[in-house]
Order: C-alpha cells, then structure tokens, then sequence
C-alpha cells in the first residue's frame, strides 16, 4: 500500500481498512477511486455500495448500487438489492419499478412477486398486492401460502364471497389445513350460522397436526360467557373434550375444565404434576399458580 498508495488494488484495500476504523469519509472516498480506476471491478462497486450504507448516505448508495447493477445486468440480485435500497429510503414506487423491469425480464417468480405483495400490503394497496399473488397462481404456485395471502387481501377489500371460496380452495388441497378451518368457523360465526361454524371449528379441534394455543386461544375467548350462557358452555365443554383428545394431558386444559366443573379439586386428581410442568414454562402466568394453589388445598 506504501510503495503504489495510487493504485486501484491499493485504494481498494486502503478503504476496506478505514471502513474497519469507521472512517466512512474516506473509506468512500478511496472506494470511489478504485472504481473509477477499474469501473469493470465488481467488487469495488460492491465495497462501495457498502461504504455508503455504513456511512449512512443512503441516496448515494442507490446511485452506487444502479451502476452496479447496470455493470453487471447478469447478476439479477443487484437489483433486487437495488430495489430494497429504494425501499429502506422510503421510495416504495422506485423499488416496486425496479421489481417491475426484474419481473420483465426473468418472469413471475415467488422472490419478487411476495416482494411487491409486502411493500403493497404495507401500503394498504391491496389490489395491487392481490395482483402479485394472483400472478403466482396463475403460474401454478398453489402453495397454501400463497392461498392464504389471497383471502387475507380479498377479506381486507370487502369481497368475502371470493375469500369463501379461497379457503375451500385451500381445502381442496390440504383439508386439515388449521387456516382456512378456523377462518371458516369465524366466518360462518359470524353469518350465525353456528351449526356450520362449528363443524369447522371442531374439524380444527380434532387435529393435533394443528398447534395448540391457537384453540386454547377461542376457549379463553368463549370461557367468560360460559357461566351466563348455556348454549356457549355446551359448545365449550365439547370443545375442551376434542381438544384433550387431539392434545392429551394438556395442564392448561386440565385447569379449564376444572374451572369449567366448578371444581379444583379435579385439577389435583388428575395432573398435578402436569400444572406444575406447565408453571416452569409459564412462572408468570398467575392464574396457573392460583389454580394450582387452590387445587392443592382441594
């Protein structure tokens, strides 16, 4: 570096050492020399661009970063990089452009069209957003993913038949899926139709490939009615009685039904150890230390 301080190599590794230093300023300005000294280098492009961002000089990289990419059009992650700068810097139309001419030339592809659908959603523009996700489909990405991004924009825009039938279609496909289930459920819920939304409901219930705190979750939710409303406290002990089934020796469902009961004293009968268990992953959950002191006077 002392012998040809000058040189392109030698500005190069000089500012790869300031930038260690957090000598932005002429960590820069050295990167800027050793691309003009060999503008076809792409690692110094590439320095450069990172110079920039750690300097904080965010409008500067996105004109690092567009030469980098126009240097080197083969190497289509430089866009999509360029495309999340435009973002960081808060222009979302300059990175949804870039993602456009990205699309263009490589086709529809799960990277960039998910891509566009966040920064949309984000934006509360859930048309453009179900566009993206519409283009995946007709390509034949039917993931259930993408599925499921679909109904929460067409749910979001009002158009709740066509969101009914995007969960069918999930279904379809997949018919222990936990989504579309419990979307159905509340969907029919509130329709009133309680007789269909409990056939959902209790399909979800019965899996146990479906997680578990999401259904403790809709008990906790019902559980207040419970004492005022015979028909909510029928709905909830057969739900409980579903749930032990697919999630046997449960502590926090043993405690519920027990509450449910009325009696405590059905906690310490049956798993109190498994309330205990359930204390050592939980220690702040009050309620779980008030129900097992009570069930231990029991």
């Amino acid at each position: 570096l002392e012998a040809a301080p000058d040189t392109h190599p030698a500005q190069y590794n000089s500012a790869r050492i300031y930038l260690a230093q957090k000598n932005y300023e002429k960590a820069i300005e050295l990167s800027q020399q050793a691309v003009k000294g060999q503008f076809d280098n792409y690692w110094y492009h590439k320095f450069l661009v990172r110079a920039l961002r750690a300097g904080g000089d965010i409008d500067r990289a996105i004109d690092a970063q567009a030469d980098l990419a126009n240097q080197f059009p083969e190497k289509s992650s430089e866009k999509m990089d360029l495309a999340e700068l435009y973002f960081k810097s808060g222009n979302a139309n300059g990175g949804l452009k870039i993602l456009d001419q990205l699309e263009k030339e490589k086709g529809v592809s799960r990277l960039i069209s998910l891509r566009k659908f966040e920064v949309e959603k984000g934006r509360e523009n859930y048309e453009e957003a179900l566009k993206s996700i519409e283009n995946l489909l007709e390509i034949g990405d039917t993931a259930t993913g993408i599925y499921q991004r679909k109904y929460e924009m067409l749910y979001r825009m009002g158009r709740f038949e066509e969101g009914i039938s995007t969960l069918n279609a999930i279904l379809d496909q997949d018919p222990d899926n936990g989504f579309a289930l419990l979307y159905l459920a509340d969907y029919y819920k509130k329709q009133n139709q309680i007789e269909k939304s409990d056939e959902y409901l209790f399909s979800a219930f019965a899996n146990p490939l479906i997680e578990w705190q999401g259904k403790m979750n809709i008990i906790q939710q019902l559980l207040p009615y419970a004492d005022s409303d015979a028909t909510v406290r029928g709905r909830l002990t057969r739900l409980l009685e579903i749930f032990n089934e697919a999630h046997p020796n449960n502590p926090e469902a043993i405690l519920l039904q027990g509450r449910l009961g009325g009696n405590d004293a059905s906690v310490a009968a049956t798993d109190l150890e498994g309330v205990r268990s359930a204390l050592e992953k939980q220690p702040m959950q009050i309620d779980l230390w008030l129900d097992l002191l009570n069930a231990s006077n029991s």
